[in-house]
């Protein structure tokens, strides 16, 4: 392309044209034209998804969905087996010392209502059977000590004639046997003395006995029993309206 003079006239009067014609800049035709825009990136296009893709896609997300929660009930149900066991131990516990405390404490109930017991019948049973005891220890003893030995035999004022029918019913009457009546023995105590040895049958001392025991597990006795030094009639007579 030329460009004679009357053109560059032409092209320099357009410079001149004023800026209300509406023409901005004029171009400049040395610059280089800008370099082109980078071709957008090809994306590939997503292949469409089959009813089988979206039947698998949805059987693999409800077996993760189950097998997460079969996980959690798994550790919860561990969780709560070990607070349960471990509050069976400490009930276990409780109980077996609640019922230990209330099994001792039954056991002493027992033990001091049994002593009570004793403690109420035994003057009783003392003067009922009482002589009969005295005279079968004197019975098992005095055949073994006569007559080699001389024996001396003590016993409560009641128990003294079950003593002398004793010695007359063995052949024991004319052996060296000394009857002693001791006002302060209960009806059923003996004290047989000899030379060098001596055996007694004492209702107290039984019941001391059985006091030391007693104490011993922890159970605090009743009081001593007042025994009689004489025996009173037997009521096994008497009416039962009488025990009412």
């Amino acid at each position: 392309m030329s460009i004679d003079a009357e053109t560059a006239f032409r092209l320099e009067e357009f410079g001149r044209l004023r800026e209300d014609t509406g023409i901005v800049f004029i171009d400049d035709f040395d610059t280089p034209p800008p370099a082109p825009p980078a071709p957008a990136p090809v994306v590939a296009p997503t292949p469409a998804l089959s009813d089988a893709d979206i039947e698998a896609a949805r059987q693999a997300g409800w077996q993760d969905g189950f097998a997460a929660a079969a996980a959690d009930a798994a550790i919860r149900e561990a969780d709560a087996r070990a607070a349960l066991a471990a509050r069976l131990g400490e009930v276990a516990t409780a109980s077996a010392q609640s019922l230990s405390r209330l099994a001792g404490e039954a056991a002493d109930a027992i033990a001091a209502s049994l002593h009570h017991l004793l403690a109420a019948c035994l003057p009783d049973l003392c003067d009922q059977h009482g002589p009969r005891e005295a005279a079968a220890m004197a019975a098992a003893l005095l055949p073994l000590l006569t007559p080699a030995l001389a024996v001396t035999a003590r016993c409560a004022p009641a128990t003294l004639p079950h003593l002398s029918a004793l010695l007359t019913r063995q052949g024991l009457a004319g052996a060296p046997v000394t009857l002693a009546p001791d006002s302060t023995l209960a009806p059923g105590d003996l004290v047989l003395d000899w030379e060098n040895g001596a055996a007694r049958r004492d209702t107290r001392a039984l019941l001391a006995g059985l006091d030391a025991a007693l104490t011993a597990i922890g159970v605090r006795p009743r009081a001593e029993p007042v025994m009689r030094a004489e025996a009173v009639p037997a009521k096994r007579h008497e009416r039962e309206t009488d025990y009412v």
